[in-house]
């Protein structure tokens, strides 16, 4: 019980602390069980939202950018920042989401 209420205080002081926040996130994505399910339906939720974007035409860069604002876990967004700057850069999207260790 302890426990939960700690974690909830972290939790709420990482919400006005970025870098916290960034961490938080990080140690999430790393629990037993629960970080792969978190992962994975970040995951998701980036997949559908970017397959929604790009089947309505809209283009790949305003469409990975539209999707990355769906993402909630700090960490995996700047997984997909980096993803979207290697895009940008020319990197084929498959290799550039290949490189995101935790996405």
């Amino acid at each position: 019980m302890l426990l939960a209420l700690a974690a909830i205080g972290v939790s709420r002081l990482a919400r006005n602390d970025p870098a916290a926040r960034r961490r938080v996130d990080g140690v999430n994505l790393r629990l037993p069980l629960l970080g792969a399910a978190i992962a994975r339906h970040e995951a998701a939720r980036f997949a559908l939202t970017l397959g929604t974007m790009l089947k309505c035409g809209v283009q790949m860069l305003p469409a990975l950018a539209a999707a990355r604002d769906v993402v909630v876990n700090a960490r995996l967004a700047e997984e997909i920042d980096a993803t979207i700057d290697a895009v940008r850069g020319g990197e084929r999207l498959a290799r550039a989401l290949a490189a995101a260790p935790d996405l």
